[in-house]
């Protein structure tokens, strides 16, 4: 996700003058004055980091700074801008009237070169357990880490796409031992670009006294690698190398290799746990930043799988689904598409750039089937999850699991069609080319294109599911010769108490009546000491820790419901990759 979903003084563009025939139309408006950017790093008397941008003034005479009232799920982004002033072009003092919860207006004469400086306090939340939280900007003595919706005002009002000259300036970082990386380079003085005001949002920007900047070539361009932390159980040239191999996957899956410059960011957050695991990340523009507890192993999630891997593989794809090919709706309506589409290929292309077998493949399908079955809200519309997607876990996670078993379907059906001439390869690559020129991503404009290398029919089934919450059902033949479809019987989620409510009051809250936790001897009010818990996962033991009249104790029970049916695959004796069509 999605979404995801991302400073001094600039040297002001020459605005291009052209000339013609009279027949030739009046030239288009010259390129906008460029927007300055400073960061300013004190470490003495005390540490501090203050920001100015600087633009002209709006025509009208009131110009609007602000960051996004939500990116990510976070909508209070806001409170961490301080102390917000204005100056004019000669130095003056600007009144500042704050107009919103994350917007503040200054007057000034039109065109005249303004600036708005604001200051952000050293705070935890790179140590939060919250993952939405490290969306915010994360400063302390060993890291500044921000993303522009959230980190920088820039100026509103005004068409984010169109380009013009744009300067950012570190200032102190290097003096204090600091390196640093952005989205657009990772020069210690910061970088000049021709650049949107939307690419500068929807960008990472770091610095760390530790944060180590490694350049992988691949295909031919540099791929820029930054890793802050020491704490990693993998060394720097083993993230490098995976890095390097899901990049070159992925670009050569698309034969582009247009990228002059792409940064890959991975940064600690959270705490330590050998219990607890926390992968998340987004793409931004020429980058993708990564946040990973201290000690996660590159190479697994909870214990098994490739979780590192498929993260960057998953979120590096959205530079084509999500990116060149955009989205012309609210973007939860897409995300079938987007998350779901991206979901299969970071399995399909893990697998072609040869990490972990067919094995890996196998269980990597039998998790999202599974999750899949016994999601309680599997059969919710399409509305619903545009309404509840950043409050409710669940629904956050039905568009993934939903659009990566329509591309299943899709692409079975279409190597069937073809008689194997064609796949959803072929499909994909034809939607990113549409994207070039312009076209976006909407789930009817997605369905007539179905219907097109299929049929009415087939279209009106993948309507009815990512639409109106038509659970999927597979065919045996879909994974054919080199998988089997078969069912095992497990027992929905069920974890059996609130586990937000209680980590926020540290004590044991909401446990529902008869559910395998109560029999376990888990009571509303008992004090919380510890939780080990894989989240949607019902077939591991939770274990909590609780302190009551008896003392300190660990209760442990399996989180699932009644059991049901839930489809698996398991691979054929003697099967190889390459008898797998549809990988």
């Amino acid at each position: 996700m999605k979404p995801a979903r991302f400073l001094a003084p600039l040297l002001l563009a020459a605005c291009r003058a052209s000339s013609g025939a009279e027949s030739v139309p009046p030239a288009a408006p010259p390129t906008p004055a460029g927007v300055e950017y400073t960061v300013a790093l004190a470490t003495q008397p005390e540490l501090a980091v203050r920001f100015t941008v600087s633009a002209p003034a709006s025509a009208d005479g009131t110009t609007v700074f602000g960051v996004d009232a939500s990116w990510g799920g976070v909508d209070d982004a806001a409170d961490a801008i301080l102390d917000v002033a204005a100056s004019g072009a000669d130095g003056r003092p600007l009144a500042v009237e704050k107009t919103s919860s994350h917007e503040w207006s200054v007057r000034a004469p039109a065109g005249e070169r303004i600036a708005a400086s604001w200051r952000v306090a050293p705070n935890a939340h790179q140590h939060d357990s919250n993952p939405r939280v490290h969306y915010h900007t994360l400063f302390d003595a060993g890291l500044l880490h921000f993303i522009g919706h959230l980190g920088l005002l820039t100026p509103l009002r005004v068409d984010g796409s169109l380009r013009s000259r744009v300067a950012f300036r570190w200032v102190g970082f290097a003096e204090a031992g600091w390196t640093v990386a952005t989205s657009f380079g990772a020069d210690p003085r910061g970088f000049d670009v021709e650049a949107s005001l939307d690419e500068l949002r929807h960008a990472v920007y770091l610095a760390a006294p530790d944060l180590r900047v490694h350049r992988a070539p691949v295909r031919g361009r540099e791929v820029t690698v930054a890793i802050a932390g020491h704490s990693w159980p993998f060394s720097d040239e083993e993230f490098v190398k995976d890095v390097r191999a899901i990049v070159e996957t992925e670009r050569a899956f698309f034969g582009d290799d247009d990228f002059p410059y792409y940064l890959v960011s991975v940064i600690p957050v959270g705490e330590a746990d050998p219990h607890s695991r926390s992968l998340g990340g987004t793409g931004l523009t020429r980058s993708f930043a990564c946040f990973l507890h201290p000690d996660t192993p590159i190479g697994a999630s909870g214990g098994s799988g490739l979780g590192v891997p498929h993260l960057l593989a998953h979120e590096m794809f959205h530079h084509w689904n999500g990116g060149v090919a955009g989205m012309e709706e609210d973007e939860q309506l897409v995300y079938w598409f987007s998350e779901g589409f991206t979901e299969f290929y970071a399995r399909r292309l893990l697998h072609r750039a040869g990490f972990g077998g067919l094995e890996e493949t196998a269980r990597s399908l039998n998790e999202a089937l599974k999750e899949y079955a016994l999601s309680p809200v599997v059969a919710a519309p399409n509305e619903k999850i545009r309404e509840g997607f950043w409050s409710d876990r669940e629904l956050q996670r039905l568009p993934y699991l939903r659009g990566d078993l329509v591309a299943i379907l899709l692409d079975h059906e279409i190597r069937r069609r073809s008689h194997g001439g064609r796949s959803l390869d072929d499909f994909f690559r034809e939607v990113v080319a549409h994207g070039r020129e312009g076209g976006k991503l909407g789930t009817s404009a997605l369905l007539e294109r179905i219907a097109s290398w299929t049929d009415a029919s087939f279209a009106e089934r993948v309507r009815s599911i990512v639409v109106d919450g038509t659970p999927v059902v597979l065919d045996a033949a879909t994974f054919e010769p080199c998988l089997e479809l078969g069912s095992e019987s497990l027992g929905a989620y069920e974890l059996g108490f609130d586990l937000d409510a209680s980590r926020a009051a540290k004590e044991i809250r909401g446990v529902t009546p008869g559910s395998a936790a109560e029999d376990a001897g888990l009571r509303n009010g008992q004090r919380l000491t510890s939780v080990n818990i894989t989240y949607g996962n019902p077939e591991t033991p939770v274990e909590v820790g609780v302190r009551d009249d008896e003392g300190d104790r660990k209760l442990r029970w399996l989180p699932q419901g009644d059991r049901f049916p839930v489809p698996r695959v398991k691979l054929r004796d003697g099967a190889a990759s390459a008898d797998c069509a549809w990988l």
